[in-house]
């Protein structure tokens, strides 16, 4: 009888030692994991509640939790992939419209679609846009990039209106704005351009319409300084990098810096611009940018007053 006990004692014991040490704890908030489904992570247990308030991912519109794959934008907002199927995209910060994320937004006639957080500071009035467009100018003389404002015409119109106005100008347009020059030659055959037209798409959000005013007005430089039939890359790119020594500048004003969503949109553009995959566009603006890192902003201007193409 007592051996007996003596192994039932035995059996016993090593029961509790083995429940002892096999018991799960969350490793988050230390807390026994009883008859509850765990989650394991790099070797870790989390209970449940932990795990869905520190590792869970939920998506940005509907609120409920994402398992799989995901879509996730610039401003770490993450969404189902379903919802792409019936929300749209803003052209112009890229996040998907809908009252949590955006606080809804519109379709423009043209088909064109924008936030409402982006429509808030939208384009709308050329009035509005003649300001900007002096306050850019001034951005640019104080980088060195002096351009006579005396004959320059600003016209806002549509996307339809913009692509009509490439082709009447026989020039592939993939950008938000257009510039065209009126071409006088004089009795010796010297040709000069005066009357300049910069047409923008409307309804863009301040910094993006900066950002294109920007570009444009650095079209009107070239064509006051530099040869007609430079190479494209070395134009357009030039164009983007004047848009984005801009961008840097606002980036640095104190309205810009203290206001995080107005700072996170130049980052927006300043990465887009990094980051286009274009030949002309992109591989052109940073071959300027490396130009100007290497031999500094006014071999760059020269050089583009002086030659056709990149050294």
């Amino acid at each position: 009888m007592k051996k007996r006990m003596m192994i039932m004692f035995v059996f016993y014991t090593i029961f509790l030692i083995t429940n002892l040490y096999s018991q799960i704890n969350c490793a988050k908030c230390g807390k026994r994991i009883n008859n509850e489904s765990y989650y394991e992570i790099q070797g870790k247990n989390y209970c449940e509640k932990c795990y869905k308030k520190y590792f869970a991912t939920y998506c940005s519109l509907c609120g409920k939790e994402i398992k799989g794959r995901y879509i996730f934008d610039f401003w770490q907002n993450k969404y189902h992939e379903f919802h792409k199927e019936d929300h749209d995209f803003c052209e112009y910060c890229a996040r998907m419209i809908c009252d949590k994320v955006t606080k809804g937004g519109r379709t423009y006639q043209d088909g064109t679609h924008i936030c409402n957080l982006c429509y808030k500071s939208s384009v709308q009035r050329e009035s509005k846009a003649n300001i900007l467009m002096k306050e850019v100018l001034n951005e640019l003389i104080w980088l060195g990039i002096k351009i006579d404002p005396e004959n320059i015409e600003l016209q806002l119109v549509d996307n339809a209106q913009l692509s009509q106005k490439a082709i009447d100008m026989k020039i592939n347009s993939h950008h938000k704005g257009l510039t065209k020059y009126t071409a006088f030659e004089n009795q010796k055959g010297d040709i000069s351009l005066e009357n300049f037209t910069i047409y923008i798409v409307i309804g863009m959000p301040e910094l993006k319409f900066i950002e294109v005013i920007a570009h444009e007005l650095m079209h009107v430089w070239q064509y006051q300084n530099s040869p007609l039939d430079n190479d494209l890359a070395f134009s357009e790119g030039s164009c983007n990098y004047a848009a984005y020594l801009v961008l840097k500048k606002y980036k640095n004003k104190h309205y810009y810096k203290s206001n995080k969503e107005k700072s996170k949109m130049i980052d927006f553009l300043i990465m887009n611009l990094e980051t286009n995959t274009d030949k002309i566009y992109g591989d052109g603006f940073r071959r300027v940018k490396e130009l100007v890192e290497k031999h500094r902003k006014k071999y760059w201007l020269d050089h583009l007053k002086n030659f056709r193409n990149f050294p």
